[in-house]
């Protein structure tokens, strides 16, 4: 029997409790910002406890929600209120959020140009030297100002693509847990990666080299390997994460898968 026929004997003897599944799906949907899956998932689970930051999830989401739609100020404002030493702790959160709203105000059709270097001097300039990251990403968020659209670099368009909404957001999000002393990683991602890892070394343990090609999460389509070492997908094949506006709960998204 060949490694990889091994490892798949092993996981498919291997038992999980309706309740541990039931964990781990719900920490899933309170760590990426899903209420009402959430609450609709509990409802059918007849689960009395909630795991993770159930306490703070609704202020997350608003916060996810302000970045997201582009209201920085807003989503600072939530912070400040809600997490008040956030922002003075992590000064990468506080300058990315900076930086987006520099963005948003450069994003503007009729975009003043004395107001966003009014912006940049007071908020961005005196965080800049703190970092030399700060420093790179502060002048090319400048350079927006200096250069039309059809001289820009990738660079440049870059930090007008939406996705750069969605990286803050994400960023928020996962610092907001850090400091309320939760894993900013979900353990249904943590479970992927290990199981990714797992198989990976029955492939390369198969002596002849006989193996399925590609693995089990690569045929179903849920792994990437180039995107930031691998990700879970879903079944779009998008970034699951956190991906796209509003509640980020459409029709029939996060249903249940145990009960």
């Amino acid at each position: 029997m060949s490694s990889v026929e091994d490892f798949q004997r092993r996981l498919d003897e291997t038992k999980i409790s309706k309740a541990d599944l039931n964990f781990v799906i719900m920490d899933y949907l309170i760590n990426e910002g899903y209420p009402k899956a959430a609450e609709k998932f509990a409802t059918e689970a007849n689960l009395r406890s909630w795991p993770g930051d159930s306490e703070n999830l609704n202020t997350r989401v608003q916060i996810r929600n302000a970045v997201l739609s582009g209201n920085i100020q807003s989503a600072i404002q939530l912070i400040k209120s809600s997490f008040p030493r956030v922002l003075d702790l992590n000064g990468r959160l506080l300058f990315s959020l900076l930086r987006l709203q520099l963005v948003e105000i450069i994003r503007q059709q009729n975009v003043d140009m004395w107001e966003a270097i009014s912006f940049a001097r007071d908020n961005l300039a005196p965080l800049a030297p703190a970092n030399p990251d700060f420093q790179t990403e502060f002048e090319h968020t400048m350079a927006l100002l200096i250069y039309p659209a059809d001289k820009r670099t990738p660079v440049l368009k870059e930090l007008l693509d939406p996705k750069l909404r969605q990286q803050v957001a994400i960023e928020a999000n996962q610092a907001l847990l850090e400091h309320n002393a939760y894993d900013p990683q979900p353990r249904l991602k943590t479970l992927v990666h290990i199981r990714k890892w797992a198989e990976n070394r029955a492939v390369d343990a198969t002596a002849r080299g006989d193996g399925p090609k590609g693995t089990y999460l690569e045929t179903l389509g849920l792994w990437d390997e180039e995107k930031s070492g691998g990700v879970i997908k879903n079944g779009a094949g998008e970034d699951s994460v956190m991906s796209g506006a509003g509640d980020v709960e459409a029709e029939g998204a996060g249903e249940p898968m145990a009960a």
